[in-house]
């Protein structure tokens, strides 16, 4: 039975960030083990920092999101959608595609190359957000786009995290 930690749907801002992370520690099940707790917690905070910098809006109207975080066998998925830019679409999937063929020594191996070339963009980022996602799940970044219009596509992300400590401890114990 898959178990429900966050369902939210509504408008993202840098408090709404802050209430969902609080609800997170609150929710999150004391069996989970304490570092996939804080990779599940990394994973979240970039998702929201990226859905709320790179979400697709009009004026005077703050950005909005669906997020559902669900358990489900000790495997957690965060599922999180946003508005993009039309014109941004094709480089954040051919990013994810890039991202997605890398093993976990050449993810490390870019992040820590990009980390020392790092180039702080207009909105504040230096494009380490995915490769910080990809690290901290161990698992490809599955991703979804529909069109909604000319100006704009809904992109959703889907990323998966296995609390290995307690599979090995439940595979001890068999």
């Amino acid at each position: 039975m898959r178990n429900v930690i966050i369902d939210y749907k509504g408008d993202i801002t840098f408090d709404k960030i802050e209430e969902l992370l609080t609800l997170f520690n609150h929710n999150i099940m004391s069996t989970i083990s304490p570092l996939c707790k804080t990779r599940l917690f990394s994973i979240m905070v970039e998702c929201l920092e990226n859905a709320y910098r790179h979400n697709y809006k009009l004026p005077d109207q703050h950005p909005s999101i669906e997020m559902l975080l669900t358990e489900q066998d000790y495997c957690y998925s965060l599922r999180i959608s946003n508005l993009i830019d039309a014109d941004k679409l094709q480089q954040m999937t051919s990013r994810l595609d890039q991202i997605n063929k890398l093993d976990s020594v050449s993810v490390k191996k870019v992040y820590n190359e990009a980390i020392h070339q790092a180039h702080i963009s207009e909105k504040g980022g230096a494009g380490l957000g995915l490769l910080k996602i990809m690290r901290s799940s161990n698992q490809p970044i599955e991703y979804e786009t529909v069109s909604v219009d000319e100006h704009c596509s809904l992109l959703t992300l889907t990323i998966k995290i296995i609390d290995c400590q307690h599979t090995q401890n439940q595979k001890k114990t068999q």
